[in-house]
């Protein structure tokens, strides 16, 4: 009996044999027929266990930085010009630490997976007609998902390797380019900004070439519209445009040259791979990017550039900005999110090592260029009244594998717990309870949830509604994960518990305490089965609990460190405190 390591979902495969799944999703693509009878495992996820996490982020860190100052003198050569390694951090850095995170995960899953199970042969895909490359940063993200783009990378990871020979690239398939996320949620918001846009055109006859540019702030648009009129200019709403771009060119590519004596066998298998897969808009385009960014009707000269999402976006946007920044002009990030004062990799997120002033929720401080400022995200939004009945169980992104962990994984493990919290809730909870999908959420990934939606009669499915008018139905708030969306509740006094599926692994050492502090009020549970107990038993009782003095103390002191309430004319003091960092 041969044993196949099976890269991609094909009909080649024979039940004489023992077929090994590189992960769940391929078997789940497998014509269910074909799998009847079938002698078969799946590889084991890789990455999820709490000191390899923590392990991998300090480790791949060094990595990032050691393959950027590489890119920075190849990058100048290729172009003819001479930038910073900051420069370039700014043009390719999300993109360059996405791209190592996830070609991680791939070779360490194939390592010990050639390891602990002899391998006859790697049955893939004819990768020789197909595109890997994405145009833009943030393409790279949405590929991770597919599984012919993970085919092609494990391909060209193998081929770097002792078991080259075995790889067998029989599987036939047509020439084709991968497609951009293109939801309908994105079609429809960018239908409402290009109206917007239309409508804002009519105001770029007072634009000043020293108005401050902010783009993707982060505040709700009427607030960052006030923002700007207290900065004494008139407001503007950018987006950041898309040229054509011309195609790949592997002659160009060959003359970027990473390649040193590695020891490490990752470090090596990264110096071939990087100048294939770097997008277009970074090799190809880049002269033609920065003609074009000269004739973009953006302020020449701002006053600062502040944005708080679109650090990793577009190779305009990257370009422009990295070039601003080279000329000397203050470049501002503010925090969208959970994650920057919190988690393992906060001290090594691109845009805050690259920005003059970063400008933090809370006041959790680790570095001299961080500004505590105050919750962009709930800036306008009213304190919650507590008059709703329901439990409303709120679920993660079905999220992309461009992480070092197998995100597929974790989601599965998050999806069986999120099951099992629904399932030990009392009857009397359950007839009240919402579960609200999150708005990405497809079938097809986490076939658990699937199955526990398709023959749903415990609770009401919500995926649409407005989240925040969902919550106004809300006596309680439980989050399957830690989030924004939970942060943001305990800023605007909306009873909630957050659910960590695998504890505490992904936070920073400098921040336990703080969240075993939480789990010690019940405002965090580590345990589905502990979390479902006390739902049942404090349902009649929740505004108590939430409002015990203990409780509520802790709530206001971890707001103050890592969400603070926005203060009333919240844009008039934000843009106070932008002033005062540019004088």
């Amino acid at each position: 009996m041969k044993s196949k390591l099976i890269l991609y979902p094909n009909s080649k495969i024979s039940k004489k044999d023992k077929n090994i799944f590189f992960n769940k999703l391929i078997k789940e693509n497998m014509d269910k027929g074909i799998l009847n009878d079938l002698d078969f495992e799946i590889v084991k996820p890789y990455g999820l266990d709490g000191e390899i996490i923590k392990d991998n982020f300090l480790k791949l860190a060094i990595v990032h930085k050691k393959f950027i100052k590489l890119l920075t003198k190849e990058l100048n050569k290729l172009h003819s010009i001479n930038r910073q390694e900051r420069y370039w951090s700014i043009v390719l850095g999300a993109w360059l630490r996405d791209f190592i995170w996830t070609t991680y995960n791939r070779y360490k899953s194939l390592k010990e997976t050639f390891e602990y199970s002899f391998v006859d042969e790697i049955i893939s895909v004819d990768d020789k007609n197909h595109m890997h490359l994405s145009e833009e940063i943030f393409d790279f993200m949405s590929h991770t998902n597919d599984l012919l783009f993970d085919a092609i990378l494990n391909n060209k990871i193998i081929e770097q390797t002792k078991y080259k020979n075995k790889l067998n690239k029989s599987i036939p398939t047509k020439k084709i380019s991968f497609q951009k996320y293109n939801s309908k949620k994105y079609k429809k918001s960018f239908s409402i900004k290009k109206k917007l846009l239309n409508v804002f055109k009519l105001l770029r006859v007072f634009k000043k070439d020293n108005d401050a540019f902010i783009i993707h702030s982060g505040l709700p648009m009427i607030e960052e519209m006030k923002l700007q009129i207290y900065l004494k200019q008139v407001p503007q709403y950018w987006e950041i445009p898309k040229p054509e771009y011309l195609p790949p060119n592997d002659e160009i590519r060959k003359n970027i040259n990473l390649n040193l004596d590695y020891d490490n066998e990752f470090e090596k298998i990264l110096s071939k791979l990087i100048p294939a897969y770097i997008p277009l808009s970074i090799i190809e385009n880049y002269k033609n990017i920065i003609n074009y960014c000269k004739n973009l009707n953006w302020p020449k000269n701002p006053k600062f550039i502040f944005t708080s999402n679109s650090f990793g976006s577009s190779g305009i946007f990257q370009i422009w900005l990295a070039e601003k920044v080279h000329k000397g002009f203050k470049y501002f990030v503010g925090q969208h999110g959970f994650g920057y004062l919190e988690l393992n990799e906060k001290k090594d997120h691109i845009e805050f090592v690259t920005a003059d002033k970063f400008f933090s929720w809370g006041n959790k401080v680790f570095d001299k260029k961080m500004v505590p400022l105050f919750n962009l995200k709930v800036v306008g939004k009213k304190e919650s009244t507590n008059k709703g009945k329901e439990l409303i169980i709120v679920t993660r992104s079905s999220g992309v594998r461009s992480v070092h962990y197998d995100r597929f994984e974790y989601g599965k493990i998050l999806n069986l717990k999120t099951i099992s919290i629904l399932e030990g809730l009392s009857k009397d909870v359950k007839k009240n309870t919402t579960l609200r999908l999150h708005q990405n959420y497809k079938t097809g990934i986490y076939q658990e949830m699937d199955n526990f939606l398709a023959n749903n009669l415990i609770v009401k499915i919500d995926k649409n509604t407005n989240y925040f008018k969902l919550i106004q139905k809300g006596k309680l708030v439980i989050f399957n994960d830690i989030s924004s969306g939970y942060l943001n509740n305990l800023n605007i006094n909306c009873p909630s518990i957050c659910f960590l599926p695998i504890g505490l692994n992904f936070i920073h050492e400098e921040n336990k305490k703080d969240y075993f502090d939480l789990i010690d009020k019940k405002l965090m549970f580590e345990d589905e089965r502990k979390l479902a107990s006390f739902i049942n038993e404090n349902w009649k009782d929740i505004e108590n609990w939430w409002y015990n003095s203990e409780v509520k103390k802790l709530r206001q002191e971890f707001c103050l460190k890592y969400s603070i309430p926005p203060p009333k004319n919240a844009a008039k003091v934000f843009s106070n405190i932008l002033m005062k960092e540019i004088v």
